[in-house]
């Protein structure tokens, strides 16, 4: 997982030899924040990797044995800072 912005790209999160019973949640050891007026030039972005070296093929699904790839994120505001104007209207 990486955070796009300002022209850089930041690693937040790297697991190159995930394990197959490693179904749990990660979180950042320290928070990064992004300014209010920076959020709509910020990107996360996430890359997963695939190895399916078997005969047979693995498809996608909720399953531990199916292949899955899936990515939530928390953001939270900074208490105390003025969020009114932070709401954002829906895209066209």
């Amino acid at each position: 997982m990486r955070l796009l912005h300002d022209d850089t790209a930041e690693i937040l999160l790297n697991v190159p030899r995930y394990q197959f019973g490693w179904q749990r949640d990660f979180f950042l050891a320290q928070p990064r924040r992004v300014a209010l007026d920076r959020l709509d030039a910020t990107q996360l972005e996430v890359q997963c990797e695939f190895a399916n070296p078997g005969a047979e093929p693995v498809y996608g699904g909720y399953g531990s044995k199916e292949e899955m790839c899936y990515n939530f994120s928390l953001l939270a505001l900074a208490k105390g800072e003025d969020h009114k104007d932070s709401a954002r209207k829906p895209a066209p």
